[in-house]
């Protein structure tokens, strides 16, 4: 792998936060815990030149960081519409 990393790009997606009507455990504690993930990856990715980080979540977010478009569990993008926007 070392002698094609000048050409290599990783892209490494952000993690979704959950809906608030997730329940198996407290949406705002998950949501807390995926941002902390989420910064920690961003910060790693910009240590490696061959890593992108990447924010796809965006139209599928709500101001409160939740997400909007959610399925019945809360957990994972919940239309046809969510997943073109992603």
């Amino acid at each position: 792998m070392d002698k094609y990393k000048e050409r290599l790009n990783i892209y490494v997606q952000k993690v979704f936060p959950v809906a608030s009507t997730y329940t198996s455990y407290s949406y705002t504690d998950m949501n807390t815990a995926i941002e902390n993930y989420n910064k920690e990856i961003k910060d790693y990715c910009g240590t490696k030149a061959e890593l992108q980080f990447i924010d796809t979540t965006a139209g599928l977010v709500g101001d409160d960081g939740t997400l909007n478009d959610a399925d019945s569990q809360g957990l994972h993008i919940g239309s046809a519409e969510g997943y073109q926007k992603w």
